[in-house]
C-alpha cells in the first residue's frame, strides 16, 4: 500500500492535479437482453431488481468476466445475470459443471 501511495505522489507530481484524482476506469456497462437470441445462457444469479442484477454483474466486470443481463419476460419477472452463453445447447451443457464449481451449484442454463 504504501508503494502505492508513493507511485500515485509520483504520477501527481508528473502531471499535476488537472489529472486527479485518479480513480478506476468505469465499470463497462453491462449488456441487457431483452429479447430471445436462441443462445443457451448460463445463469449464476437473479434479481427482483435491475439495480440488483446490474451492480452484481458490474462486479463480475472487476473480475475480468463479461456478464450479461436477461430481462424479465412473462410469466418471470426475474432480471437473471448470465457469464457465458453458447449456440448449442449441448455445448452450454458441457460447460455447465464448470461454473458450478466456480459459481456454486444454483448455476443453471436458459435457452432464450
Amino acid at each position: 500500500m504504501a508503494q502505492a501511495r508513493e507511485n500515485l505522489q509520483g504520477l501527481q507530481a508528473a502531471f499535476g492535479d488537472e489529472a486527479w484524482p485518479l480513480r478506476y476506469p468505469p465499470a463497462s456497462p453491462v449488456r441487457v437482453v431483452s429479447e430471445p437470441t436462441g443462445a443457451t445462457y448460463i445463469i449464476v444469479a437473479s434479481f427482483p431488481t435491475e439495480d440488483s442484477a446490474i451492480e452484481f454483474a458490474r462486479n463480475l466486470t472487476t473480475e475480468g468476466e463479461q456478464p450479461v443481463i436477461i430481462a424479465p419476460y412473462l410469466p418471470s419477472n426475474r432480471h437473471r445475470v448470465a457469464i457465458a452463453n453458447f449456440e448449442s445447447f449441448s455445448n452450454a451443457e458441457e460447460s455447465l459443471s464448470r461454473y458450478k464449481r466456480v459459481y456454486g451449484e444454483d448455476v443453471w442454463l436458459l435457452r432464450y
